[in-house]
């Protein structure tokens, strides 16, 4: 077992010693391999939280579906305006009213939709779309959209409402956070935490 545990502890050591310097580099900052490091075990638990997004609320709202990504969706949702609390994809959280309504069936989906009032981390947004959605598309943003085009959710409503989401593109990043790699680009700086430079 300590042949093992020496084995661990020299193969992720060598890892990370070996990383090409932007593969720990996020769009807005420039964290380095030793930072990296020492902020691993904080960011990887706060990958593991991002995993999951959950909205509940309450108001004229009337819904019923699931979807395995936006590439394969049914459901319905008629929300006038009803309040919600959200932990959302891209860390947003707090209150917004949301207002429109919205139809899928598998990769069709129709809506008129509007999130409004919101608290400073949560996003507003406006949609009025006929179509099959893609990734592309700004509201799917992979690192500041305010919807998870990756997640695989349920929800249902009838005047209290509520969804919970399993978002893949942070199983993705969970995973590659395990070695140092951050693919969304949202790793917690060590000044963030502690009001100090790293270095």
């Amino acid at each position: 077992m300590k042949k093992f545990m020496f084995a661990t502890i020299c193969g992720l050591g060598l890892l990370s010693s070996t990383l090409p310097a932007n593969a720990m580099e996020t769009p807005e900052d420039g964290m380095d391999v030793l930072e990296g490091v020492v902020m691993w075990l904080p960011n990887f638990a706060v990958n593991l939280v991002d995993i999951f997004s959950v909205e509940v609320g309450a108001g004229a709202s009337v819904s019923l579906g699931a979807q395995a990504t936006r590439a394969c969706r049914v459901g319905f949702t008629t929300d006038a305006k009803t309040a919600k609390l959200i932990w959302g994809p891209n860390r947003q959280y707090g209150g917004t009213l949301d207002d429109g309504w919205e139809a899928s069936f598998l990769c069709f989906n129709y809506e008129q939709y509007s999130r409004s009032r919101v608290t400073r981390k949560a996003l507003r947004y406006e949609r009025d779309f006929r179509g099959i959605p893609v990734p592309t598309d700004a509201l799917y943003n992979w690192w500041e959209g305010p919807r998870n085009y990756w997640a695989c959710s349920v929800w249902g409503s009838l005047g209290i409402q509520g969804q919970v989401d399993v978002n893949l593109d942070q199983v993705a990043d969970c995973i590659t956070s395990f070695f140092f790699i951050d693919i969304k680009g949202d790793w917690i700086r060590y000044q963030d935490m502690t009001g100090r430079s790293f270095k």
